[in-house]
């Protein structure tokens, strides 16, 4: 784990038993089937606290479900939650009623991992999202470029906003460089 996330997730601890703290109304918020992103928007936490949505979000959620002292032991002091376990369950399964959003995280990363196995609906929800299909194509393509020594710099990096650029021009994408890094150095054959 990388020091911002250890950062990130000890402050999430911290400003969630202020949130448990200040806002007991988050958890009367969770069970009437408010999302936790919805009570970070209707409280205003982003503001409140100066941090950015998805920390927020993480706050709310160990506002309502607690501490029990397992990260970073010692570190931080245990406190429960706003909501037992059981009402948690129930109001996430009201927010999934709402929403229409309740697919499991381990389903969500084999889609992603999977794209070829999606309905064409859950393919154009992925690209709504700005996540790419790769297809074998856009593979090979990466993978071509990649082993190029033409886009080599230095030793063993590659040309990524070059490639990033070819790529959105041939499959015409809009695809950050970031997604093709990732694909470049997990595609490219190991030297």
């Amino acid at each position: 784990m990388e020091l911002e996330q250890i950062f990130a997730i000890n402050k999430a601890i911290g400003i969630g038993k202020r949130i448990a703290d200040t806002f007991p109304l988050v958890g009367d918020m969770k069970v009437a089937g408010f999302s936790s992103g919805e009570i970070v928007n209707i409280l205003g936490l982003t503001d409140t606290y100066q941090v950015n949505f998805p920390l927020a979000c993480s706050a709310v959620k160990f506002a309502l479900r607690g501490y029990d002292g397992s990260f970073r032991k010692g570190r931080r002091t245990p406190y429960k939650g706003l909501l037992t376990d059981e009402e948690r369950a129930l109001a996430n399964e009201r927010v999934a009623q709402a929403t229409g959003k309740k697919v499991s995280r381990h389903l969500a990363d084999y889609k992603k991992r999977h794209p070829e196995k999606m309905s064409e609906f859950g393919k154009k929800g992925h690209q709504a999202r700005g996540y790419l299909n790769w297809t074998p194509t856009r593979i090979a393509f990466v993978r071509e470029r990649a082993e190029d020594p033409e886009y080599a710099i230095g030793n063993n990096r590659r040309d990524i906003l070059r490639i990033t650029e070819e790529f959105n021009r041939r499959f015409r994408t809009n695809a950050g460089d970031l997604a093709i890094r990732k694909a470049v150095y997990r595609y490219r054959e190991r030297e």
